[in-house]
């Protein structure tokens, strides 16, 4: 990575910040969770725009920023940042996938049906980016019930790397279609399995 130049540090401090602002002007609010304040409103819209920014930089502060806001968590409708999420975890670099992957599993039931909508147009072949999606669906927990029969049908994939993101999404989303048991017990039970993790 090439540094950061003054300029363009304030600018990432900046955004890194308003999540952390974001935080702190819902838990200042009366009315928790009853309505999005125009601030809090605007604050996802500068985020939205930053996701999409040409600079690895400022995507990944963007991304970080909607980490620190939680937006599931406080009740906030975060859907216009879902496209540049997206954006980053099909085209960005390994550490901007991470950073998005993170965001998107914290926004909701909207960030469920748009990586749910990516998986079901991912081929194959695409291996790494499915195996991003289909984790970070496995992150955002019980409310990717949809994803269990993806993850069974995952549990029978020769890679290992795909059936060890299927078995950790399992027990994150926490359903257990019948059958899942003896799927995991030959899991336990694979001598051929490699020794390192």
């Amino acid at each position: 990575k090439k540094p950061v130049e003054g300029n363009l540090r304030l600018r990432l401090t900046a955004l890194k910040s308003l999540g952390l602002v974001g935080r702190a002007e819902w838990q200042s609010q009366a009315v928790k969770k009853t309505a999005a304040s125009p601030a809090l409103e605007s604050i996802v819209s500068t985020l939205a725009t930053a996701l999409r920014n040409t600079t690895e930089f400022v995507r990944t502060a963007a991304a970080e920023a909607v980490v620190d806001l939680r937006p599931k968590e406080i009740g906030l409708n975060a859907d216009a940042t879902l496209p540049g999420l997206i954006g980053m975890l099909q085209s960005g670099k390994l550490d901007e996938k991470d950073h998005a992957a993170l965001a998107l599993s914290l926004i909701g039931p909207s960030a469920n049906a748009a990586l749910l909508e990516l998986l079901s147009k991912l081929q194959v072949q695409d291996r790494e980016l499915r195996l991003k999606v289909v984790g970070t669906l496995g992150r955002i927990g019980s409310d990717a019930e949809a994803l269990v029969p993806i993850l069974i049908e995952m549990l029978q994939d020769p890679d290992d790397r795909m059936r060890w993101v299927a078995i950790s999404s399992l027990a994150r989303i926490g359903k257990y279609p019948p059958g899942t048991r003896e799927l995991l017990t030959k899991e336990v039970n694979d001598t051929n399995a490699p020794n390192h993790y």
